[in-house]
């Protein structure tokens, strides 16, 4: 897998930007591959997140290509590599 380093998702990877949840400070790419992980998961039932919400958007974000379960899985794959 292979990240691509002019994304939205790197820069906020190499900024080190944190958010305070629950008392834990936790960086904000982490808290958004969390918060991806339970739309995608929607999306692959057929439910839209909200309204407005576009996989192309997802795709951008990332810089990644492919269909909805290609992205679950790259995702669940960068959050075992953060947590690990």
């Amino acid at each position: 897998m292979t990240i691509n380093k002019n994304s939205q998702f790197w820069m906020e990877v190499e900024s080190g930007k944190t958010i305070t949840v629950n008392g834990n400070e936790v960086p904000v790419c982490y808290w958004n591959l969390n918060v991806l992980r339970g739309q995608l998961k929607m999306y692959s039932v057929g439910l839209k997140p909200n309204r407005h919400w576009k996989i192309t958007d997802v795709k951008k974000y990332f810089g990644f290509k492919g269909n909805n379960d290609e992205l679950l899985g790259l995702v669940e794959g960068l959050i075992k590599e953060f947590k690990g």
